[in-house]
């Protein structure tokens, strides 16, 4: 164990003073652009903003459940028989 520790710190130190080779040739530049995105549509503008929608319904919805507890849905009885309360 101690011969192979030993080997391989004196390569690395052999191989560490070694100068650095130099490039061939420079390196080549290469310009990425993105291209421009293209223009929504109803249907991309309704896929964007769907989330926040079902936000706002949900939201509204809860809201109207606790403002009117009164207007209850008519399933609401059925609910409550199929599991079983």
């Amino acid at each position: 164990m101690r011969r192979l520790l030993l080997v391989l710190t004196f390569l690395s130190l052999v191989g560490w003073s070694q100068p650095a080779q130099p490039q061939a040739q420079p390196p080549i530049v290469v310009r990425v652009e993105t291209p421009p995105a293209p223009p929504r549509d109803a249907i991309g503008l309704l896929q964007a903003l769907g989330p926040a929608y079902c936000c706002i319904g949900g939201g509204w919805g809860r809201y109207h459940a606790v403002a009117h507890p009164e207007t209850k849905p008519k399933t609401a009885k059925v609910r409550r028989t199929l599991r079983g309360i």
